[in-house]
């Protein structure tokens, strides 16, 4: 039985060396950075959240701009609402469907 145990944790150890395994684990990291803010103290979660709002609505302001100029893509035109718009419902959609599965 100890035998076996060991031939699976071999097995197991090669696995985890291929490209595949090394991107998945990297992809993974990568997006636990991401949102590792909204799992600090709430004061931290709050200053990159105000960060992250006043850069998507620069983006905003930008692409009305560029609309009201005749460059802005269309895909822009489809989906121009203002980002305070269901603001903090996103947020919550954002937890549930994205941050507390990755945490998990």
């Amino acid at each position: 039985n100890n035998n076996n145990d060991s031939i699976l944790q071999r097995r197991r150890k090669i696995q985890l060396q291929t490209p595949e395994a090394a991107r998945a684990i990297a992809e993974q990291i990568m997006q636990a950075a991401d949102v590792s803010h909204t799992m600090q103290h709430f004061e931290t979660f709050l200053k990159w959240n105000q960060s992250l709002y006043h850069e998507i609505l620069a983006a905003h302001h930008q692409a009305q701009k560029e609309n009201m100029e005749g460059v802005g893509s269309e895909e822009h035109d489809k989906n121009d609402r203002h980002p305070a718009q269901n603001w903090y419902e996103s947020q919550i959609g954002f937890f549930d469907g994205y941050v507390i599965p990755l945490a998990k």
